[in-house]
């Protein structure tokens, strides 16, 4: 396989193709959203409060 690097311009785009795949699987992490919309959100307030 040959992979295609492109850089995105956000972190919810970089979830949902991590996500998105078939068999995906989150193997650890302290976030406790598991779809990516639950996961940006969980990010986005880790966020605010460390400006």
């Amino acid at each position: 396989m040959i992979g295609k690097q492109i850089k995105g311009t956000g972190f919810r785009g970089c979830l949902n193709y991590v996500l998105g795949k078939k068999d995906a699987a989150l193997i650890g992490g302290t976030m406790c959203g598991q779809t990516p919309e639950e996961l940006a959100a969980e990010f986005g307030i880790a966020r605010q409060l460390r400006p």
